[in-house]
């Protein structure tokens, strides 16, 4: 299926869609398996601290004081999770201030066969298939070139339609969706 074509797009990244784009990618990251298996590995190496304070020391810890490790496994969890989407926007600000190609003008093309950037020091040309999945974010489009590299379209950017019509081009080229948390796809 040939979705339409979209004339040259033009529009300059700001510092609030690096931040959107890192928030989107973060919810990409993080996957509800990974926040259980985190959970149950800190959940663990607190059974065995137990054990081992019985095997030498002759006190039996009670199972209530397991049991209570599970709450705070899954809130020291959720911890780890808040500091890490608190920290992508740190971590786009500083990105955005030390790449000087992120604030100047780019050139979305594309066309059956490829998407093309362009920036004053030159442009990429990706065929669609290259790209290794993509993201429908809240505010970003993300392509990925890897698993965490990857080029952000800031949906206000983009005219009515252009969305879809990348997303229809990375279907047909067999490029997988990233699902945000492991489980939200995108429903356009």
């Amino acid at each position: 299926m040939n979705a339409p074509s979209f004339p040259e797009i033009r529009y300059l990244l700001s510092e609030s869609d690096l931040i959107a784009a890192q928030r989107a990618w973060w919810a990409g990251a993080i996957r509800w398996q990974n926040m259980l298996i985190v959970a149950g590995v800190m959940w663990a190496i607190y059974a065995i601290i137990l054990i081992g304070i019985e095997i030498y020391s002759d006190e039996t810890p009670e199972i209530a004081v397991l049991i209570t490790m599970v709450p705070v496994a899954i809130i020291a969890t959720l911890v780890i999770i808040l500091v890490s989407y608190i920290q992508a926007k740190w971590r786009a600000k500083r990105a955005y201030r030390e790449h000087k190609a992120l604030s100047e003008e780019l050139t979305l093309r594309w066309n059956d066969e490829t998407l093309s950037f362009t920036l004053i020091n030159g442009s990429t040309h990706y065929p669609w298939g290259d790209f290794h999945c993509w993201l429908d974010g809240p505010e970003t489009l993300l392509l990925y070139q890897t698993h965490a590299l990857f080029n952000p379209l800031p949906k206000h950017a983009l005219p009515p339609g252009a969305v879809h019509a990348i997303i229809s081009r990375l279907r047909d080229a067999g490029v997988p969706e990233r699902e945000r948390f492991g489980f939200i796809r995108y429903s356009g």
